[in-house]
């Protein structure tokens, strides 16, 4: 039980640490964001993952709609 807890938490501040690296600079990271990012990473992996898959598809399907 620990150890699932122990990962949960590692990979909540690896979420957490790469929106404080690589997020916009116009919304600085504030103590209530590395909470949000840490605790519920589930949350935003999961957006993360189905956005980046609709504008792939999408994508896909612009380049071969212009192939018939």
């Amino acid at each position: 039980m620990m150890e699932s807890i122990g990962w949960y938490l590692f990979f909540g501040v690896l979420w957490s640490l790469y929106w404080e690296s690589f997020g916009p600079e116009e919304y600085p990271m504030t103590n209530g964001k590395r909470f949000r990012y840490i605790f519920f990473w589930p949350i935003g992996v999961f957006a993360w993952i189905v956005g980046f898959t609709v504008g792939f598809i999408l994508h896909l399907i612009r380049i071969f709609k212009g192939r018939e």
